[in-house]
């Protein structure tokens, strides 16, 4: 009995096991068929979508506005606390330790610039020549004395000919020679000088008409030869630092053979104003000048004349970095002293 027992328990017990099989068979196949369903009706429904993706653009200008910006209405009271207090005194001491120095620096070499022939400059010169138609010429300066304090020098100056032209009937020779020396004198403040010369030109008028016969008795009793005499002096006074820049005074007296003569003085005292970056210059002139000739062509009267002119000359600077504009303007005031006439200009 206890093994027929056991047997019906062993039958119950498979059974049950092909049962649970079963249902795991069933639930397995139900999933698949659950599966395949889901994907058939996923394709078909994909089929039958007719929705299209499509793009829409917005355009709309950009107009920017600006917020109004929260101002402070109102200045903060700050007080300075530190204004009433008074300086620290500081109290130290400087401890001077020698530090040997490794450093050694390195020789180098400096570029070097490409220098021109330097200008031979002579302080005293000697030029002399001999020409054709016996034609000597010397020209010659020459100065002494210190260039920081006084400077001493004398001008020579001649050319001639002896003439000799061909076929020219009056005399042809001519002679210009000139002397002129200076001293200067250089100061602190101010310098000066004073100078002095002689000029004499001797010329022949032998200019005659080639439509006039002249005898030999007329051309003998022509005197072409004239001379001219200049003898000057004047001098120059230059200020530094001062609104009276300096003066220039010149006499002059010209005279010739023929008893003519003229006597000029010409002084020109210079002003200078600076207001500002501006300047405001001033030149006077003072021209006084007299004369006679001996004779008139029309009588044998002589002929005086003396002239007085008077002028200033205002000049207005104005100086920028790249600009300078110059105002000026010029009166004069002319006295014919032997006619006893004015004018103005």
């Amino acid at each position: 009995m206890q093994i027929l027992r056991d047997d019906a328990t062993i039958k119950q017990i498979d059974k049950r096991i092909n049962n649970k099989r079963a249902m795991q068979n069933k639930l397995l196949i139900t999933s698949f068929l659950i599966l395949v369903t889901s994907v058939s009706f996923s394709q078909i429904t994909k089929k039958k979508d007719t929705l299209k993706t499509e793009e829409i653009t917005v355009e709309k200008p950009y107009a920017p506005t600006i917020s109004d910006a929260f101002k402070v209405r109102s200045n903060p009271d700050i007080e300075n606390e530190t204004k009433n207090l008074g300086k620290e005194n500081v109290n130290y001491s400087i401890f001077s330790v020698p530090v040997a120095s490794t450093f050694t620096p390195s020789k180098g070499k400096a570029q070097s610039i490409a220098r021109g022939p330097k200008e031979r400059l002579y302080e005293n010169y000697v030029s002399a020549g001999y020409g054709n138609f016996n034609t000597p010429f010397l020209d010659a300066f020459m100065h002494f004395g210190d260039k920081r304090y006084n400077d001493f020098g004398i001008f020579l100056n001649h050319l001639s000919s002896e003439g000799g032209i061909k076929d020219v009937v009056l005399d042809d020779n001519f002679s210009d020679s000139k002397i002129d020396v200076y001293f200067k004198q250089f100061d602190r403040d101010y310098s000066w000088q004073v100078n002095a010369g002689v000029q004499q030109k001797l010329q022949n008028y032998y200019g005659l008409s080639n439509d006039i016969t002249y005898t030999d008795a007329f051309i003998d009793a022509i005197n072409p030869e004239q001379i001219h005499k200049t003898v000057y002096g004047g001098g120059k006074v230059t200020f530094e630092d001062s609104f009276f820049q300096g003066a220039t005074a010149e006499i002059v007296n010209f005279s010739d053979d023929y008893n003519t003569n003229e006597i000029r003085l010409l002084v020109k005292p210079k002003l200078e104003f600076p207001i500002s970056t501006e300047k405001i210059n001033g030149e006077f002139l003072v021209d006084l000048i007299s004369g006679r000739f001996k004779q008139s062509y029309d009588s044998g009267n002589d002929v005086n004349y003396s002239f007085l002119n008077l002028g200033f000359s205002p000049n207005f600077e104005i100086i920028r970095e790249n600009l300078t504009i110059n105002l000026g303007a010029k009166l004069y005031y002319v006295n014919d002293l032997e006619h006893k006439n004015t004018d103005y200009f």
